[in-house]
């Protein structure tokens, strides 16, 4: 796939134009991305996320989103909520 410029202008000196286009220097398949490793053994390491007050992993399903609204606690937030929010904006 060929690169697709990032933007498009022209170059003035006095009577002459040259247009001209910038592309980025790499592409997408050229970028390194990395994982957490643990330094001793080499193996990937995995995030667990735990509930701070009761002190259990908490499953996948039950992840969410909330805003503080005073120390420690929080209001949970749903998704039909925000969409609502973004069609109201």
């Amino acid at each position: 796939m060929a690169p697709r410029a990032q933007w498009n202008g022209y170059l003035k000196l006095s009577l002459a134009s040259c247009p001209i286009s910038l592309y980025p220097a790499i592409s997408a398949a050229e970028k390194i991305s990395f994982r957490q490793a643990n330094r001793e053994t080499g193996n990937r390491l995995r995030q667990q996320l735990v509930d701070s007050v009761m002190g259990k992993i908490v499953d996948a399903q039950n992840f969410g989103r909330g805003y503080e609204v005073g120390e420690n606690q929080f209001m949970v937030v749903q998704d039909e909520d925000l969409e609502a929010a973004r069609h109201e904006a």
